[in-house]
């Protein structure tokens, strides 16, 4: 079993765009592919969707049943590799990608052990540009994780903490409440849901008050407040190391952009 405090990088993106069952059929492609180039081949998998199974069942029974199915009806999957370093997931994983299309829900999370992959490179591949692009996100966060917190559980709001101390238990709370809300796009909109070392964010956003100026223009303003970048059409990638977000995250929290 993995130690409990083992690190995993995350990254999600919300707000998605509906969208086709051909995007959907590539972007499983394009997830599939990836994990075998690591040599992370997928064990297990659920696929949601008219003629599949939402269970989690041996990965060689569901290609099966997706070639049968041509890829088709894809709504919503999640595709698990435990390699040969854990009995099932559930004692551990090297990636957990999870991905939903429906109508109500719509969300890419991808979650992979540390000791396979860096955030900084998670966050350089091209696959996340190709996500992001596809789905047409509002808004995507990336963070590091341990293992006995549910990495990617909290990416959807369902957290963990230590239940002996009041201010996790009140975080878990919160970040439960915006789970609540993944559904609602005015929540990417008015406000940010925390403060991450990268932050995938729009330009409702970047209008929002910190202090007294915009937050584009704080950013901007000082190198120590970050860096911005144009990532793709709709979304800047909002850079902050572990140091300037102990710094900036009070002033964030009392300008009431961090979602409460």
């Amino acid at each position: 079993m993995v130690e409990a405090d083992t690190s995993y990088n995350c990254i999600a993106f919300y707000g998605n765009d509906e969208t086709d069952y051909l995007i959907n059929a590539r972007l499983l492609q394009c997830i599939l592919n990836w994990m075998e180039s690591l040599n992370c081949c997928p064990d297990v998998m659920s696929i949601h969707g008219e003629g599949y199974t939402p269970k989690l069942l041996s990965f060689k029974r569901q290609r099966s049943k997706l070639i049968k199915m041509s890829f088709n009806n894809i709504t919503g999957f999640n595709v698990i590799s435990t390699g040969d370093s854990y009995l099932n997931h559930f004692h551990g994983y090297l990636i957990n990608v999870v991905a939903s299309f429906d109508s109500d829900e719509r969300y890419f999370v991808i979650s992979i052990n540390d000791q396979c992959m860096s955030i900084d490179h998670l966050n350089n591949l091209q696959l996340i540009q190709s996500i992001a692009d596809s789905t047409g996100s509002k808004y995507g966060i990336s963070y590091q994780r341990s293992f006995d917190k549910g990495p990617e559980w909290y990416a959807l709001g369902i957290g963990t903490g230590d239940e002996n101390s009041p201010e996790e238990s009140l975080e878990v709370e919160r970040h439960g409440r915006w789970g609540l809300r993944m559904d609602d796009e005015e929540i990417y909109k008015g406000s940010i849901r925390d403060l991450y070392p990268y932050n995938y964010v729009n330009d409702f956003q970047l209008k929002l008050m910190i202090g007294e100026m915009r937050l584009k223009d704080f950013i901007t303003a000082d190198a120590n407040h970050g860096s911005l970048i144009t990532f793709n059409s709709t979304l800047s990638l909002w850079r902050v190391t572990e140091e300037q977000i102990a710094r900036i995250r009070p002033l964030a929290v009392e300008s009431g952009i961090i979602y409460s």
